[in-house]
């Protein structure tokens, strides 16, 4: 089971850059459940290398010019893998 962790940096992205009730809100919420859905594989191969300032992995939010950017799982406990969601942030801002 994967658990995301949504850091105080994405909250405050995700309500300004997608504000509730949004197109951009609808297709990041998307991307974030897809995220820690157990059976796909962190990270994907339509993932890429992102900046924030750390190199992190990022999904682009379908439709927008969005982009999530997290870290790939890490085992919290037996079973429970965190998802730390980092940023939300426009693109391109591929490594």
């Amino acid at each position: 089971m994967r658990v995301p962790v949504l850091t105080k940096r994405f909250r405050a992205e995700i309500d300004r850059l997608a504000p509730r009730g949004s197109p951009e809100r609808a297709a990041v919420i998307e991307v974030v459940r897809k995220l820690v859905e157990s059976g796909a594989p962190l990270p994907g191969h339509e993932d890429r290398p992102v900046r924030i300032p750390q190199s992190v992995v990022g999904r682009a939010a379908p439709g927008t010019d969005l982009v999530v950017a997290y870290r790939p799982g890490v085992a919290f406990l037996p079973g429970i893998e965190e998802v730390p969601i980092l940023a939300l942030v426009r693109s391109p801002l591929e490594v």
